[in-house]
């Protein structure tokens, strides 16, 4: 495990030199990370000019839910993107490279590609949050804020978990684009109240693609509408299913690799 992370870590070191090589490239993807969610924000304070609410949660409460999803989506860019391109590396046989290397591969796969955009996505969530916690007035106590802090990283892993399920399909299937889009878009199932949709999304949300324990769940937690032992047993019991299920899914479809050799 140690030795995994300081490999993951020297990968990383090694692809912020690639960056900074090009400064002018690394300021506009990192700005434009912030643009990109700005564009959403619109959307949101949009939405709720003319209406004061959406199945009772108001503008400040649905900006929690927008706030932890886009603090997943900003770690995810910012230091595990490399699994976004991973598909590309598996059709272009590159993949044996990975597989030559004594090294773990899912740190390979993690550790191939970092994007500052996250940054500012980071920044523009732990603001969000920050200001629709004062509009509220909540009181919370340093031991709701822990919580808060470990279901945040939590999220992380959930969200990274079922990024790299999704890229896994690209050993079975020739063209993924569509699939993964779909898959990408439900995680914005996870910026409004679970309640506005039906049972079997839901139900969805909370199991197999599990974005409600990303932002839905720990939220309830932090604005008193849930108690305390659905979230210890929601939250910390999805990040470890989807881990497992990703690593299930990772191993089967790997045998379907092709290697690109002579």
């Amino acid at each position: 495990m140690l030795r995994n992370l300081k490999l993951y870590f020297r990968y990383s070191a090694q692809n912020i030199r690639g960056l900074m090589e090009y400064k002018n490239d690394f300021i506009v993807s990192t700005i434009a990370g912030g643009v990109w969610q700005a564009v959403g924000l619109v959307f949101l304070f949009a939405l709720f000019h003319n209406i004061t609410s959406v199945a009772g949660w108001n503008m400040y409460e649905v900006s929690l839910l927008y706030g932890c999803v886009m603090f997943s989506e900003g770690a995810y860019t910012l230091l595990f993107q490399g699994s976004t391109g991973f598909k590309h590396r598996i059709r272009n046989g590159e993949f044996d490279r990975y597989m030559l290397r004594p090294v773990n591969l899912t740190t390979q796969i993690l550790g191939a590609q970092i994007n500052f955009a996250g940054l500012c996505t980071l920044i523009t969530a732990c603001s969000l949050m920050v200001y629709a916690v004062r509009r509220l007035s909540l009181d919370i106590h340093a031991g709701m804020l822990f919580l808060f802090g470990i279901n945040l990283l939590l999220g992380v892993c959930i969200r990274v978990n079922m990024e790299l399920m999704g890229q896994s399909i690209a050993f079975c299937l020739i063209n993924v684009s569509n699939l993964q889009n779909i898959l990408y878009d439900v995680q914005n199932f996870a910026k409004y109240p679970l309640t506005i949709y039906p049972k079997a999304v839901r139900v969805v949300l909370v199991t197999v693609l599990p974005h409600a324990m990303i932002s839905y769940v720990p939220v309830c937690l932090l604005l008193g509408r849930l108690a305390l032992w659905p979230y210890i047993l929601g939250v910390p019991c999805s990040a470890v299913f989807i881990t497992w299920l990703r690593r299930l899914i990772f191993n089967k479809a790997i045998t379907k690799y092709e290697s690109a050799g002579n």
